[in-house]
């Protein structure tokens, strides 16, 4: 009994709906999703951390006063230019992928909203309907970036220890 009645309180201060990632991976599956721009924007972010750390050995070597003239500088400016073209074309994948994602997002609830009963408008503030409509459909779209970016700095991360493991060995842990 005491069970029960933990549940009954956890639905009256969830307000009568039990929290679940249904509804979440049920917006997904709906939504036309631009996979083509999702895949720009992983490809582009893997690329920009490779790229990235190849650039910490140039810059490491311009602070030391260890540079070589000639071939560094020219390696030095191409890595530069392609880090920047990397972060121009996922900065441009990335806005264009949320902004047809958010679009998308809004005409299915903007469908949904329109055969909902009046009894439910009743019941919510305008606000908040108005910010579901607008502010939140824009999240769908951050969400699986921020997850992209997650797993893409985790691989910067590896793939910078990868060196500094091989020269200093199990030191290189040691923060």
């Amino acid at each position: 009994r005491r069970i029960t009645a933990m549940k009954k309180n956890k639905n009256f201060l969830l307000g009568g709906k039990e929290s679940s990632w249904r509804p979440l991976l049920h917006i997904y599956k709906t939504v036309r999703i631009p996979w083509h721009l999702l895949i720009a924007v992983v490809l582009l972010s893997f690329g920009e951390q490779w790229v990235n750390v190849k650039l910490v050995e140039y810059t490491s070597k311009i602070e030391t006063g260890t540079m070589v003239a000639g071939s560094f500088l020219i390696g030095y400016i191409c890595y530069s230019v392609v880090s920047f073209v990397f972060e121009y074309a996922y900065d441009l994948a990335n806005t264009t992928g949320n902004a047809q994602m958010g679009r998308n997002v809004r005409q299915r609830l903007w469908g949904k909203m329109l055969r909902l009963p009046i009894s439910y408008y009743e019941k919510e503030a305008p606000q908040q309907l108005v910010s579901r409509v607008t502010k939140d459909s824009t999240f769908a779209y951050g969400a699986v970036t921020s997850v992209i970016q997650l797993v893409s700095m985790i691989y910067g991360i590896v793939i910078a220890m990868k060196p500094m493991v091989e020269i200093f060995g199990v030191k290189s842990w040691i923060v």
